[in-house]
């Protein structure tokens, strides 16, 4: 019974996962996140950690960071680089605002990835990319050598090209 369980989930996860299957507003999240992103250089990064994050929007909250929004961009952090006092009612409003408002869940995130671009770029490390993605989700604690997430968003970007070479009549526009 627990192998049947965990092949469901498994598969589950598998099919959430695929770019194929993705639903109508899916589709949207994604078109939205490579466009607006394109004008910052960042269209195959941003639209892979929306991917990530959220499923493309599908999955906007997780309570274990707490992180919010398309992107999963942590409410505390957020209120802290806006210079909004970081009460719990405050995170409450931020968090419901990333999760509402693409818009502003992008500019959140955005800026969280510059930053590290950043800050990386001045300490004149190889890889700036590599440490920038590894940071936007493990802050100053990384180690882009065995840092899961990266390669997960390395993967991502690597099926989002092939995708994008099947599917040229939107982004190209």
């Amino acid at each position: 019974m627990k192998i049947i369980l965990v092949l469901i989930i498994l598969l589950g996860s598998l099919q959430a996962t695929s770019l194929s299957n993705l639903s109508y507003r899916q589709k949207q999240t994604l078109q939205y996140v490579y466009s607006r992103a394109k004008e910052f250089h960042l269209e195959l990064t941003m639209t892979a950690i929306a991917w990530q994050e959220s499923q493309f929007g599908k999955y906007t909250l997780s309570l274990s960071d707490p992180s919010c929004g398309i992107f999963h961009v942590m409410p505390a952090t957020l209120a802290k680089d806006t210079n909004i006092n970081p009460t719990k009612w405050n995170q409450s409003r931020l968090c419901e605002r990333l999760i509402f408002d693409r818009d502003f869940s992008f500019s959140a995130a955005l800026v969280v990835l510059k930053y590290w671009q950043n800050y990386w770029e001045s300490k004149n490390v190889p890889r700036v990319w590599s440490h920038m993605v590894a940071s936007y989700n493990g802050g100053f604690d990384i180690n882009i050598g065995t840092n899961k997430y990266l390669k997960h968003i390395i993967h991502k970007v690597r099926l989002l090209k092939a995708y994008l070479r099947r599917n040229k009549r939107w982004h190209q526009k």
